[in-house]
């Protein structure tokens, strides 16, 4: 799967809860790819301002 295929769940997910539509399994995928990239970015962050001065 591409990543443009991955970000797409949102864009299919939000018009589907708002007017209503089908969602399919796109539900569930988009929350979880959202808290994985909110995971991986947090871990990322610490790791970069963790880092000794120098």
């Amino acid at each position: 799967m591409r990543t443009a295929d991955r970000s797409a769940y949102l864009a299919y997910l939000m018009p589907g809860l708002l007017l209503g539509t089908e969602i399919g399994h796109h539900g569930w995928l988009a929350p979880a790819w959202c808290l994985a990239l909110t995971v991986l970015g947090h871990f990322w962050s610490k790791s970069a301002f963790d880092r000794d001065p120098k």
